[in-house]
């Protein structure tokens, strides 16, 4: 791989590390404070819900209040007089106060009247059994009797959600003692939502938390709600959240869930948010990229490959008498320096290398020139092996041998008296010349003859050699 691509690549890499890097920590710093953001204001809708069914409960109570509160009615309970119920507890009375049902009951809760407006007939029908057994005999209904006592709240029964009141009946003035109570409902129906949920703007519901038909998102958050924890926020999606409240019932043992859901719309304007700063933070990053990507083209990627282009053409033309530009004073041209000066210890040792080659082959030429005119015999052979290396034509001649079949012979294949003859020899110090007078040497026929021995020894790269005149 070249120095650009490798260059391009790391700056490559870097970048989407860095990019990588960001996008992590600015989504989870950001994600997570419009998470909460988004928690804060869910928490802060189920609390305006929560504010409306307490406003309604409050509204209930009022009604129950001003009826228990009055001396005829306080005169009805024990007159029972019908003309009573005929005068004032008539349909328009139900569907003005929004009443689903309406019930008073004496001190000893037996009941004086029962009332249940049909929205369908536009009629007052009896009160559901369950309904007014509950408000007889459950507490805290049985426990008022007394001008500060009353109840109101919401309450799970077989039928369904019911928002309930109860209040004493007591004179105008509020004195006792308590002939009864006065007990009023509404019906927690789809009519009752709509009406909660066009004044509060929000979606929400209201299960009993103990209902075993429960949504699936509402049995995940009733097992997230601990005694310390009467709240939880759930996301359905990435388009809608929801929160869960628990709410407290008239019955202690029969808790409410309330669960708000609404559009994430503080969490899609974070993600929208953060894929811009991404966005943003790439271009910068690929802009900044590709202005260190041409810098370093400029100064440094284009130099380099030229010096190398200069030293590359320098090594195809073979002329170590070129040099490259260098230019500057940074470390690319301390490199060009570095390489003019190399090329220049290389010319210069190739001219003495030259030299001494064109020395060296005048010098053999004129050692071949010799070795071949000289009239005696001479023997060139290699000191550690005794094996010929070379021989002129005279000792061809004297011995009888053609050249390849003498070059393959030692020394001591000529010689006679082998052992005293290569004693002597080897004995002869370097450059020095040795002399045996009378040695009895071999023809290549088998025959003997007398030779006067000259040697001298010389060494070659490490090696040591022998040059032996015969006479």
């Amino acid at each position: 791989m070249t120095v650009r691509n490798t260059t391009i690549l790391i700056l490559g890499l870097t970048l989407a590390g860095l990019m990588v890097i960001l996008y992590v920590s600015v989504r989870s710093l950001l994600l997570d404070s419009f998470q909460r953001l988004e928690a804060t204001q869910v928490r802060r809708d189920a609390q305006r819900v929560e504010n409306a069914l307490r406003d309604e409960s409050e509204t209930l109570t009022r009604i129950a209040s001003d009826w228990a509160q009055w001396d005829d009615m306080y005169a009805y309970v024990r007159t029972r007089d019908a003309d009573f119920t005929r005068s004032n507890l008539v349909p328009s009375t139900y569907t003005e106060l929004h009443l689903t049902v309406f019930l008073i009951f004496d001190a000893q809760r037996r009941l004086v009247y029962q009332g249940m407006f049909d929205d369908e007939e536009e009629s007052i029908v009896a009160v559901p059994a369950h309904l007014r057994d509950y408000l007889r005999t459950s507490n805290p209904f049985t426990a008022i009797n007394a001008p500060e006592t009353s109840a109101a709240g919401l309450a799970a029964l077989p039928d369904g959600l019911w928002l309930l009141s109860a209040e004493p009946i007591l004179t105008s003035n509020g004195e006792g003692p308590a002939r009864g109570i006065v007990a009023v409902g509404q019906r927690v129906d789809a009519r009752f939502l709509a009406h909660l949920i066009a004044t509060t703007q929000l979606t929400f519901t209201l299960h009993a938390l103990n209902d075993s038909a429960l949504p699936a998102d509402c049995v995940r958050a009733r097992g997230l709600l601990t005694a310390s924890q009467s709240s939880t926020i759930i996301p359905l999606s990435d388009d809608r959240v929801a929160a869960y409240v628990r709410l407290a019932s008239l019955d202690a043992h029969s808790p409410l869930l309330l669960r708000v859901e609404q559009p994430r719309s503080i969490y899609r304007q974070g993600v929208i948010t953060i894929n811009y700063l991404l966005f943003w933070l790439l271009l910068v990053g690929l802009t900044v990229g590709l202005v260190m990507v041409l810098l370093l083209e400029r100064t440094v990627l284009r130099r380099i490959i030229s010096l190398q282009r200069r030293v590359a053409a320098i090594s195809e033309a073979g002329d170590l008498s070129l040099r490259v530009a260098a230019d500057g004073r940074d470390e690319i041209s301390q490199l060009g320096i570095s390489v003019n000066a190399m090329l220049g210890a290389l010319d210069t040792a190739q001219q003495d290398d030259l030299r001494r080659e064109q020395a060296l082959r005048e010098s053999e030429e004129r050692f071949r020139y010799l070795f071949a005119v000289e009239p005696d015999a001479l023997i060139l052979f290699d000191v550690a092996t005794l094996q010929h290396v070379e021989a002129n034509d005279a000792a061809l001649r004297l011995y009888g041998y053609p050249r390849e079949a003498f070059l393959a012979l030692k020394i001591t294949d000529l010689t006679q008296d082998t052992e005293d003859t290569v004693e002597r020899i080897t004995q002869a110090e370097l450059g020095e010349v040795y002399t045996l007078p009378l040695r009895y040497h071999r023809y290549a026929d088998g025959r003997i003859f007398p030779v006067e021995l000259a040697a001298t020894s010389f060494e070659v790269d490490g090696k040591r050699y022998m040059y032996l005149a015969v006479r």
